[in-house]
């Protein structure tokens, strides 16, 4: 019974009486599975009525119902949704593997077993029935042997082979730091071929464009002849024109899941998708991309996810680890660049059905005493006492070493460690200082990189990326010599003058911001591109709701205080400089002309003012947790995307790579 023509689409279901779906509820074996036909699941599916919405991750629009947009956005789309209570999916299936898990312990999914359940690979389905995997998916190496055959072009053999420069200008490849399918194959290539492959890969003008599909149609378009981490067919047919390599390379074969949700308006409907989503009439129809075990693969073949180098179970605990994929996707980036272009499904917002861009935007900025301040806050520290040299004497010792020292800072423009740098030259003309201010999210995995190759410039580095600093000292990366500190605070700031000129009344409070008057008024970095400003964006959706409403008087605001960290690495080539430049910045006379932002406890705040940290709705240790939790960092990134749009323009400190240069 052919219900639906295709799987990928949207289960639309006539109208009727809701009655009869209650009455028609399923019946299940032995084992929990489904025991209703698919015409008895169709008959209760009519009679619930309405249509049922089949959320499904996609990087392309092609045959697309409305919902079908890239996983990354629908995860967090479901996330906010649930949050609100207005839910209007029933099934999702994707690409994200780790929210599966996530929503069945937080009893957000439906345990259900559709009929056949019991022949799906057991690591490909939770044993509650919560989700299950619809059929697989593998992305690796392709290329168009007509067009390399009349170039005159030899084949790729493997990843390898793309650095030679006779394949310049030939090659394709999805944004590996857009897409998790096409990073974790990208990562395993790194794991056999080293970052110098990349480095050198950097180097062959590869077409890098958002979406998996995009390397197939600039091949189909005779614009280029090889595709790298794109989806192909292991077993040849006669449509296929293209060669698909797999053999004694790195890829992935990974299990698509599908889940439906406890609060589906459309039960009934969804469970008729699912059954015939998994019943052998369809799986037969995938052929090597089945995932029933009563289904065996064509003769001389293993079942997908018995080749080791296909990496089917490899790949859902790689997508677990937020924190190690966030650093590759940064990486990549210092490579081949920040991704560009809209996302190539289109843009659908929080409820894809009617996208509206919130025009909900506001401040959240530096609070500083004066730019000369706010310039050199990017690097400071506290010092725990242990050094007993002198200024004097670790001067002279940097000098003896060689009078060098490599800083990187972490800040949002080229500019902002002008004020450190002419403090420290001017008390250390000898030493030639070189910082490198650039995001800290880039600077970090600039560091893991460079430690990973072996080509570690920094001696030092202060970041705004906490959670970096426990897990390089846990690895044995860092010196044990200094500890980390200064502040920089972040709020809610606005001009009087202005807006008395403009007769608009001061706002209160973040909750005023939503007032008709203050629109075209506002300004704001992407809460999604900065964690800091994320964080200020969390504490007011947890008081103020996604709907921004709630009621916060002008003390009790939240905002962020935190601790600039500091470090220097066991591997630093300037040893000596490093220890002088800490023990400077954490002198009590630097430390004395930061003001209120010392974190040193012997230099009191001023009158009437607590120690900036004593704030509770200050947020300064919170905002390290919040920093730890990178799966969470990850999810409100996207679910901000939904509402404000994805990041847009170049990086403000301009594009360093991976060895910056002064």
């Amino acid at each position: 019974m052919n219900i639906l023509s295709t799987l990928l689409l949207t289960a639309a279901l006539a109208l009727a009486s809701p009655v009869a779906a209650s009455s028609n509820e399923e019946k299940t074996s032995n084992n929990g599975e489904e025991t209703r036909s698919l015409d008895e699941l169709y008959a209760a599916a009519v009679a619930e009525g309405e249509t049922s919405s089949t959320t499904l991750g996609e990087t392309s629009p092609r045959s697309k119902p409305p919902p079908m947009t890239t996983f990354k956005f629908h995860d967090v789309r479901i996330d906010n949704q649930l949050a609100t209570n207005s839910l209007d999916v029933d099934v999702a299936s994707l690409q994200t593997l780790q929210n599966f898990p996530r929503w069945e312990k937080e009893g957000k999914l439906l345990a259900y077993k559709p009929a056949g359940f019991s022949q799906i690979y057991a690591p490909f389905k939770s044993s509650t029935g919560a989700w299950l995997s619809l059929g697989t998916i593998t992305f690796s190496l392709v290329y168009d042997p007509a067009q390399l055959n009349a170039s005159k072009v030899k084949f790729p053999k493997t990843p390898a082979d793309l650095v030679d420069p006779i394949y310049k200008n030939l090659i394709a490849s999805p944004y590996p730091h857009d897409d998790d399918a096409v990073l974790f194959v990208y990562s395993k290539y790194v794991e056999k071929y080293g970052w110098d492959w990349v480095a050198k890969l950097a180097q062959q003008n590869v077409q890098f464009k958002r979406g998996t599909n995009t390397p197939g149609e600039a091949i189909a378009a005779g614009n280029k002849s090889i595709g790298v981490s794109v989806w192909g067919q292991i077993i040849p047919e006669s449509w296929y024109k293209l060669t698909f390599i797999t053999k004694d390379i790195p890829y992935l074969t990974w299990g698509r899941r599908v889940a439906i949700f406890k609060k589906a308006r459309h039960p009934a409907a969804t469970k008729l998708f699912v059954n015939w989503l998994i019943s052998k009439e369809r799986q037969t129809t995938l052929g090597y991309s089945s995932v029933r075990t009563d289904i065996p693969p064509p003769a001389g073949y293993k079942f997908a996810w018995e080749v080791p180098n296909a990496n089917s179970l490899e790949f859902a605990k790689f997508m677990e680890d937020r924190e190690a994929i966030e650093r590759l996707r940064f990486t990549f980036a210092l490579h081949f660049g920040e991704v560009q272009g809209p996302p190539s499904p289109g843009a659908y917002g929080v409820h894809p059905k009617a996208f509206v861009l919130s025009t909900l935007l506001f401040t959240a900025i530096l609070a500083l005493a004066n730019p000369i301040a706010a310039a050199s806050n990017e690097e400071k520290a506290f010092y725990n006492g242990e050094e007993t040299r002198s200024l004097a004497e670790l001067y002279a010792a940097a000098v003896a070493e060689g009078g060098k020292l490599v800083y990187y800072a972490g800040g949002d423009i080229a500019s902002q460690s002008s004020g450190t740098y002419d403090a420290f030259t001017k008390a250390f003309p000898k030493i030639n200082l070189t910082i490198i201010t650039d995001y800290s999210k880039f600077h970090d995995v600039r560091i893991d990189n460079q430690l990973a190759t072996n080509s570690l410039e920094a001696d030092v580095a202060s970041l705004q990326t906490l959670e970096d600093f426990p897990r390089w000292e846990s690895e044995g990366k860092l010196l044990a010599y200094k500890p980390a500190g200064s502040t920089i605070t972040f709020s809610l700031a606005y001009d009087p003058a202005q807006l008395n000129a403009s007769k608009v009344k001061v706002p209160t409070s973040p909750a005023d911001l939503v007032d008709p008057i203050y629109k075209n008024r506002i300004a704001s970095p992407y809460p999604h591109d900065d964690d800091a400003v994320l964080f200020i964006y969390s504490k007011y959706v947890e008081k103020y709701g996604w709907d921004w409403r709630g009621g916060y008087t002008a003390k009790d605001i939240p905002y962020l205080t935190w601790g600039q960290r500091i470090a220097i690495f066991k591997k630093a080539p300037h040893p000596a400089a490093a220890k002088l430049f800490l023990n400077w910045i954490v002198s009590k006379d630097y430390q004395t002309s930061l003001g209120y932002t010392s974190v040193r406890t012997d230099i009191p705040p001023p009158t009437g003012y607590k120690f900036a940290w004593e704030y509770a709705n200050a947020n300064t240790l919170e905002f390290a947790k919040f920093m730890e939790d990178r799966a969470n960092v990850e999810r409100l990134k996207f679910t901000f995307g939904l509402y404000f749009g994805e990041v847009q323009g170049p990086p403000t400190p301009g594009v360093y790579g991976v060895h910056p240069k002064a």
